[in-house]
């Protein structure tokens, strides 16, 4: 059971990951901002996605799966966010 609902969340929290780096363009104009939030969002993210690997020592790929997840948790609330600012029209013009 403990599989099933990882490999969910790591699926659900790739996607928001992706989708926070897809959007975050649309909210950022100068290149130099861009490229530092999105390493500022990735660098925490593999840490992140590291602390939470050391959980499962003994099996690589449920590691892997909950790597997956802490990359994920740390760019809902970004993807969130810019969800919200999406919906209502707020991108840079």
């Amino acid at each position: 059971m403990e599989i099933v609902f990882l490999t969910f969340s790591a699926c659900v929290m790739v996607a928001a990951a992706a989708y926070a780096h897809h959007l975050i363009s649309r909210y950022i104009a100068q290149p130099q901002k861009l490229l530092l939030t999105r390493a500022l969002l990735l660098v925490t993210g593999l840490v992140f996605g590291f602390a939470w690997a050391l959980n499962y020592p003994n099996d690589p790929f449920l590691a892997l799966l909950a790597f997956l997840v802490g990359l994920g948790a740390v760019h809902v609330p970004a993807a969130v966010m810019m969800c919200l600012k999406y919906g209502r029209g707020r991108a840079r013009q």
